[in-house]
């Protein structure tokens, strides 16, 4: 169905729906900050400022065609030194394969005896479609800074921009796309939006900046050969250090399904798998968003250029960049599966094990659109 028609009653393909909440209105975003500068010597100041931006309606997708839940799941850890041997009950959205096409309810050896007024398949509120995907305002965020910062205006050829921010972001889930996706739902658990309170992805505790010119002409002699060659120098350093960017703990996997002595089995409803049995995020169910971190990341880039004096007017400039001169693998991506659902044959009904994989947290990838192995440039320019 494309937006705006209208799905009609009757029997419908199993297909998902998107609809938007009731009242849904336009992102807002309110922010504030206040600012302390003072001069300490002439043209350089240290400022401390407090920074706060508070996201409100920001958007996020789940599933609103569900029954609430009447069976649990309990995963046994198995490896890994952290979580190893622990047991974390979770509920399952598993719902009966054999259900009554009409009301009320019969046991499953009814339905063995009546096959033809019993049905197999989604069992949702609305049997018709799968996963009904709400379009909601419902997710606030929250960014608190301290920000303490040393300039210096270009004064006898030397000038300093630096910074050092202390930061905390928060949110219940923002999602940074437009779209629903694939799954129709973005959070874990749709009966529970409070437990997706969490770091936010842009969570960046501390960030410090330091950025210098230097362009030092000293020398004021009589030879003229010695200044041609000690003066026009100028140098830009550059430093970034941040801590690493936050991560969610995944997993891969299905919640098994539950059959019982009497021969009822439970299944997740059609469209719908995961840890829960209702599809969307794969995070590990007892595990907040953005509860791993990455290792912290350094960059030091550094300019050198040289002007010479060719003819009155006439300058020339030769240059020299050199962008993470160091050359330090900053890590921008990690493995992020840190368990994989393995059921073992035999196992007590509505229970699964949880292996711990080796590779979870170690890196994927060192460079990105931002951070990149040492590159360096070189530059000749003519003014006149």
């Amino acid at each position: 169905m494309v937006y705006p028609n209208v799905l009609l009653n009757g029997t419908q393909p199993p297909v998902n729906v998107e609809e938007f909440a009731p009242n849904t209105k336009l992102p807002m975003v309110h922010e504030f900050d206040l600012s302390f500068e003072h001069e300490f010597a002439k043209n350089t100041a240290v400022s401390v400022s407090y920074v706060g931006s508070l996201g409100r309606r920001l958007p996020r997708f789940f599933d609103t065609n569900l029954f609430a839940p009447t069976q649990t799941t309990t995963y046994t850890v198995t490896g890994g030194g952290l979580f190893n041997g622990q047991t974390f009950t979770v509920p399952f959205f598993g719902v009966p394969e054999l259900v009554p096409k009409n009301p009320p309810p019969a046991n499953v050896a009814f339905c063995n005896a009546n096959p033809g007024v019993c049905q197999t398949g989604t069992f949702r509120p609305n049997n018709a479609v799968q996963a009904i995907s709400l379009i909601s305002d419902s997710v606030n965020s929250n960014y608190n800074a301290l920000v303490v910062a040393l300039n210096r205006r270009f004064y006898q050829s030397f000038q300093i921009q630096s910074s050092i921010t202390w930061s905390h972001a928060s949110d219940f889930g923002q999602s940074s796309q437009t779209f629903t996706p694939n799954s129709g739902i973005n959070v874990l658990n749709p009966l529970n939006l409070r437990d997706e309170y969490s770091r936010s992805n842009f969570d960046i505790r501390v960030r410090f900046n330091f950025a210098a010119i230097w362009s030092p002409n000293y020398y004021h002699g009589d030879q003229r050969w010695v200044g041609y060659l000690a003066n026009g120098f100028t140098f830009s350093p550059l430093v970034v250090v941040s801590t690493g960017v936050p991560f969610t703990p995944t997993l891969t996997g299905s919640a098994p399904s539950q059959t019982f002595a009497s021969g009822e089995i439970f299944t997740a409803p059609g469209g719908a798998s995961g840890s829960l049995g209702v599809g969307g995020t794969t995070r590990v169910p007892f595990l907040g968003a953005n509860s791993f971190q990455m290792p912290k990341t350094w960059n030091v880039d550094f300019r050198l250029a040289k002007e010479f004096k060719v003819w009155e007017s006439w300058k020339l400039q030769l240059s020299g960049d050199a962008f993470n001169i160091f050359n330090h693998p900053d890590v921008t991506a990690v493995s992020t599966q840190m368990f994989s659902i393995s059921t073992p044959a035999g196992a007590p009904v509505g229970t699964s094990n949880l292996v711990f994989q080796s590779n979870f947290g170690k890196p994927t990838a060192t460079s990105n659109t931002l951070l990149a192995q040492r590159q360096i440039q070189v530059g000749i320019r003519l003014a006149f």
